[in-house]
């Protein structure tokens, strides 16, 4: 909304109008200078860009709406030049609010759609929008009216350009929102998701709504018009906090917030390094049969954890390259079998007909038995499946869908456990005891399951 030469129209205006609107824009500011400076210590990259962008566009804005009530009550002789200047300087820092505000939902549409075409649409009624009100601005300084420009049809077109762009956001992100599988989710991602929608919706129809509310008091009653003119910019504002008090703590990375027990030196299998930083363990006789029960209570504290699980990377796991995995068996002395070093690794890439998955490479080996060279082939098959699913999915996890990247995350994390309990059966079988521990019990075939 472009209002400028508007030092008659403010004169116009009773006092008891414009210190109403001074203390509700007063009120609306508080509120928004306490949330983001609460926020604005807590987000990084961009988010903090943003909201201080933001909290400055509203601070200078304050600061002139105070101006303009001050000149008006305590200079009255001063009334016509500098209520002129501070509502030009309200209206360019309320469209930039504005524009702000679109830049930010906009954002989030380009993070869940990544369609091209649709952001170039978005962009280019963003920039209609700045160019219609900074025009409207311009042509309302040139000639000076009665109504200080908010009658002129620019003021209208730049009114209903911003209204347009604010519902186009609006509905493309509800559309994509909407046309997510939610049966594939749990309960509290399709619960995350709805949020977002009611929130999309909400925000556009608040801002959608002051808009044409103050095109139609504009033409209607200037006292109503001077009260939402006051404060638009900070209702503009609220929609972005909102953002940050609804979604901060689903935006927190991973990292900060998780433990992962999978993320460690012992279960690194990355190819290229060198023996010495190959992970080594040892076992002796008195662990063995605490190693089932490690592994049940590992599996029960995982199947507690909420979805999505700890960040887990599939990276930690496979390279780049095609891999193979081959055991070496070193016993520290052949008359104590109390003691075993078992050491994977990966090598070269296995034949590009896929014979790992065809024949056994294990079964000639001169140093494993035929139950232990079993065991090995049918870990290797296992390990280059998972391949081959990483592979699949890789390309999935750079796509900026949050939601997408932790429910991949929490699959990678059960598909690496599985492989660490298939590893420790590789241990007892190369150590030449039971799979499943000396007496399988019922837990012990829940975890095999």
């Amino acid at each position: 909304m472009a209002v400028a030469g508007a030092g008659v129209l403010w004169t116009s205006i009773s006092l008891s109008f414009i210190l109403t609107g001074t203390w509700i824009n007063l009120l609306l500011y508080a509120f928004e200078l306490l949330i983001g400076l609460h926020y604005l210590v807590r987000v990084r990259g961009w988010a903090k860009a943003l909201l201080g962008a933001t909290l400055l566009l509203d601070t200078v804005s304050t600061i002139f709406v105070c101006q303009i009530a001050w000149v008006l009550l305590l200079r009255p002789e001063q009334t016509s030049w500098n209520v002129e200047v501070s509502a030009l300087i309200i209206s360019i820092l309320t469209a930039l609010s504005g524009i702000n505000e679109q830049l930010f939902f906009a954002y989030r549409l380009w993070t869940i759609n990544r369609n091209r075409l649709l952001l170039s649409i978005v962009a280019t009624c963003i920039l209609a929008t700045l160019v219609t009100v900074l025009t409207a601005i311009g042509i309302d300084m040139k000639h000076d009216t009665s109504d200080g420009g908010r009658r002129s049809p620019m003021t209208l077109i730049s009114t209903v350009m911003t209204t347009f762009t604010n519902l186009v956001i609006t509905v493309a992100l509800v559309h994509k929102l909407h046309r997510i599988d939610f049966v594939r989710f749990s309960s509290s991602t399709r619960s995350l998701i709805r949020k977002v929608m009611v929130y999309a919706v909400a925000c556009g129809c608040i801002t959608a709504f002051v808009d044409i509310l103050m095109t139609v008091l504009a033409f209607e009653s200037a006292h109503g018009f001077i009260l939402f003119f006051d404060c638009a910019g900070r209702v503009y504002a609220h929609t972005i906090l909102l953002n940050f008090i609804l979604f901060h703590n689903w935006q927190l990375p991973q990292d900060a917030t998780s433990e992962n027990p999978w993320r460690s030196g012992g279960f690194s299998l990355r190819s290229g390094q060198s023996l010495s930083h190959l992970p080594t363990l040892t076992l002796s006789q008195s662990t063995l049969s605490a190693m089932n029960s490690s592994r049940q209570g590992t599996v029960a504290e995982t199947m507690k954890k909420p979805v999505p699980g700890p960040p887990f990377s599939m990276e930690s796991i496979f390279n780049n390259s095609e891999e193979e995995f081959v055991v070496a068996k070193t016993r520290l002395n052949p008359n104590n079998h109390d003691h075993v070093h078992i050491i994977l690794f990966m090598s070269s890439p296995p034949p590009p007909s896929g014979n790992i998955l065809d024949e056994n490479p294990y079964e000639d080996h001169p140093n494993l038995s035929l139950t232990e060279s079993q065991v090995l082939w049918e870990y290797a098959k296992l390990a280059y499946n998972l391949k081959q699913v990483t592979h699949k999915t890789r390309r999935l996890t750079a796509e900026p869908d949050q939601m997408l990247v932790q429910r991949l995350r929490s699959l990678e994390t059960k598909m690496g456990l599985v492989l660490t309990l298939f590893k420790a059966s590789v241990w007892n079988v190369i150590n030449e005891q039971p799979v499943y521990g000396p007496a399988e019990t019922s837990a012990d075939a829940t975890i095999r399951q």
